[in-house]
């Protein structure tokens, strides 16, 4: 399974499974089944104030959850997840035990949640690491991976390698 966004043409790129996305018929399935599920549920509002009955989470976090439930549902033995907007704080960080994680190429992008220095940024996508799990990233400015190594430290990652990115543009003569 291959989760990612955002997506170029349809919603159901953002779910693939062997390569392909999920198909017109199982999206409409899996959507209207966890639709069902939550509309079903109830929070306690005293602990989740913006849990009401009938409401749903927030756009990406439903495509998220309706991965999950895909996923699980087609029993897919390996997934890999893009990470949305953040790390630390994003939907998609709640793998216990990942297998790998990884950081690709840092910007200065969604400063209203990431934070406003390459700095911030990198506390935050550095989020996805977990403890006892091999980590790696891309080779980032000296600052952002200042922070990346410590939040590796922090998290007390199995390993972590910085990535060189091959330019086979570098190649061409």
């Amino acid at each position: 399974g291959l989760y990612t966004s955002p997506h170029l043409k349809t919603v159901r790129e953002r779910i693939n499974i062997n390569g392909k996305p999920i198909s017109e018929a199982l999206f409409a399935k899996y959507f209207f089944e966890l639709w069902d599920r939550l509309e079903a549920s109830k929070s306690n509002t005293d602990i989740f104030p913006l849990m009401a009955e009938g409401i749903k989470p927030a756009y990406f976090r439903y495509m998220t959850l309706l991965s999950f439930h895909a996923f699980m549902s087609e029993g897919i033995d390996t997934a890999i997840y893009e990470v949305g907007v953040g790390g630390e704080y994003d939907s998609t960080n709640v793998f216990i035990k990942p297998t790998a994680c990884g950081i690709s190429s840092l910007g200065i992008d969604h400063t209203v949640m990431l934070g406003n220095t390459l700095e911030e940024i990198a506390w935050n996508k550095a989020g996805i690491f977990k403890n006892d799990t091999s980590c790696f990233s891309v080779e980032q400015p000296d600052n952002a991976m200042k922070v990346i190594m410590d939040r590796a430290n922090e998290k007390n990652v199995k390993s972590f390698e910085i990535v060189k990115v091959r330019n086979d543009l570098d190649d061409i003569s």
